[in-house]
């Protein structure tokens, strides 16, 4: 019996042991190559996450080859959130939720910003910010463990669940926007946020960005609390408006008691004529928030130039284009100014792609290249001036006693628009600096140049001068130079008028700064003949006599130097 009871020992003993065995065995085994779910679900901390992404349906998605980077949050994270939420929420809530954490790309802490915001994997966008080596999610979750490696991507893992705006109400999700911290401190300072949180409530506010209090930095400490608690109001609406359910235009009233204008136009969408929404449609609980690029101020309308057209739908394309070229502040300024304004219409006349394609101080110099740093009415206007833009060059303003021509070919179709610091004349063509016209382009823009332009034409040379492969120098006699002989260009024959014409052109392009006190013999396209240039007095003169009155106009194929007489060959 004795030798019994020690047999049946060790059998249990054994058993006991195979069972602690088998226990070990059931702990998760790392792949030598790990993915994210392989390494969240390797790490205790994570177990409600994987659980989650079990529950989901979302671990094949993370085992995919990526790489994705996750915001993970840990068990204490989920643990926050309020008693019930998880159990709560359906399986596309969830999805929502855990997509949210989700990033279609490898992002290491070390390749952070300061600020930044990235689209999550369910289409909404995170705000990752950077202080002091401390990494902040939404404003609220912060990384704890950084760089987490996987097979397919990173894992950092964050002290709070993050949750889509349609979670948040309308103080949460302004809260969570890093660029929009200027806007949440005036709201809480001025005791409006638990208005604003009211989850019984349905708001629409316009959400001006840091940048836009900064455009007021001067304006806001000369405000009461009252004062600035009024502009606050003046940005919601209690009741909850998306973009799609706007018209052209509508009048609307806001908290503050006032009204406000929203326009909608090439799917833009404007406040009163001056703030744009820049990102629409942020939905939450309680609300929708646009975001918008200026402070709105009641009973402030703008009147500047600037203001003006950002009113009026038909110089959107114009507003989009000073907004890019950082020239709305300085035509808002006190001025006067004069602006040839064209209308989209202008703008879609232009070559496809030419705006796509201009660098920004290419898109600076043609659009004050309109520009007048004077104000002038067209009751004001001559039958033919040359005026000096804000880009240093000269335009060509004619006027018939109905119409006004700027540059031969942009036709005011509204005048005298008045601002509060200056005026608007709207043109049908956008002008262009010589720097874009060939020889030809930049010839007919200047009305004293007409009677050349049609002997040009006559003769047939147009099509030769626009070549762009050319490289030419013409000498340009004025129409009061041609006017001068004009009893001896009746006698020539359209031949003798070619040739007087190809006298002028030199086939290479020679700028003012290459002639020098010491006289030179140039070759003209007039076969067998040439001319003499030198610099005179600070002047250049052709052939001992004709001068130069402007030099330089350098286009796209050559030069043009005005001339004050017309060269005639041996004919």
């Amino acid at each position: 019996m004795k030798n019994l009871n020690i047999l049946i020992l060790i059998i249990a003993f054994g058993l006991f042991a195979k069972a602690c065995d088998s226990s070990s065995s059931t702990s998760p085994i790392v792949p030598d190559d790990p993915t994210i779910v392989d390494v969240a679900a390797a790490n205790e901390q994570f177990s409600t996450l994987v659980g989650a992404l079990e529950q989901a349906g979302l671990v094949s998605a993370l085992e995919a080859a990526g790489p994705f980077t996750v915001f993970a949050p840990t068990n204490d994270a989920f643990a926050a959130l309020p008693e019930g939420t998880l159990e709560s929420l359906t399986e596309e809530q969830l999805v929502d939720i855990l997509t949210y954490h989700v990033i279609t790309a490898e992002v290491p802490s070390g390749a952070l910003q300061p600020t930044q915001t990235v689209t999550a994997l369910n289409d909404q966008e995170l705000f990752v910010t950077v202080n002091n080596g401390n990494v902040t999610v939404n404003g609220l979750s912060g990384v704890i463990t950084e760089d987490i490696t996987a097979s397919n991507g990173l894992i950092h893992a964050v002290d709070q669940v993050l949750l889509p705006d349609a979670f948040n109400n309308i103080v949460e999700n302004a809260q969570k926007r890093y660029f929009l911290s200027a806007l949440v401190s005036a709201v809480v300072d001025a005791n409006l946020a638990s208005t604003l949180a009211d989850a019984d409530s349905d708001f629409t506010v316009f959400a001006p960005t840091n940048e836009a209090f900064d455009a007021i930095a001067d304006v806001l400490p000369t405000l009461s609390p009252e004062e600035i608690t009024n502009i606050l109001l003046y940005h919601v609406l209690d009741t909850s408006v998306l973009s799609t359910d706007l018209q052209g235009e509508q009048t609307v009233t806001t908290l503050s008691g006032d009204d406000i204008t929203v326009t909608v136009s090439n799917g833009t969408v404007t406040i009163n004529g001056i703030s744009t929404v820049i990102s629409a449609d942020n939905v939450g609980t309680n609300g929708v928030i646009h975001v918008i690029d200026t402070v709105l101020i009641p009973d402030a309308e703008d009147n500047t130039i600037p203001g003006i057209a950002a009113g009026n739908p038909d110089f959107s394309t114009l507003v989009d284009a000073l907004v890019q070229a950082d020239l709305v502040g300085a035509l808002s300024g006190e001025g006067p100014f004069t602006v040839f304004a064209p209308t989209n219409d202008a703008f879609s006349n232009l070559p496809a792609g030419t705006l796509e394609s201009l660098s920004i101080d290419e898109l600076t110099s043609i659009l004050t290249l309109h520009v007048l740093a004077a104000e002038v009415a067209s009751g004001d206007l001559a039958p033919e001036q040359t005026v000096t833009t804000l880009n240093g060059e000269s335009i060509f303003v004619t006027f018939d006693g109905t119409t006004v021509t700027v540059n031969g070919n942009a036709a005011v179709t509204l005048a005298d628009v008045e601002a509060s610091n200056g005026l608007i004349h709207a043109i049908n063509n956008v002008l262009l600096p010589d720097a874009f016209g060939n020889v030809v382009n930049n010839a007919q823009k200047r009305y004293f140049l007409s009677t050349l332009v049609d002997a040009v034409v006559s003769a047939n040379l147009a099509g030769a001068l626009s070549n762009a492969d050319a490289n030419f120098t013409v000498f340009a006699p004025t129409n009061a130079a041609f006017e001068a002989i004009a009893d001896v260009v009746e006698t020539l024959t359209p031949e003798q008028l070619t040739n007087v014409l190809l006298y002028h052109v030199l086939d290479t392009r020679v700028l003012s700064s290459a002639i020098s006190g010491e006289e030179v013999t140039v070759p003209t396209l007039l076969e067998g003949q040439s001319v003499t240039a030198q610099l005179v007095n600070g002047n250049v003169v052709i052939n001992g006599s004709t001068t130069v009155t402007e030099a330089d106009v350098d286009g796209t194929n050559g030069v043009i130097h005005v001339i004050d007489g017309v060269l005639i060959p041996e004919l």
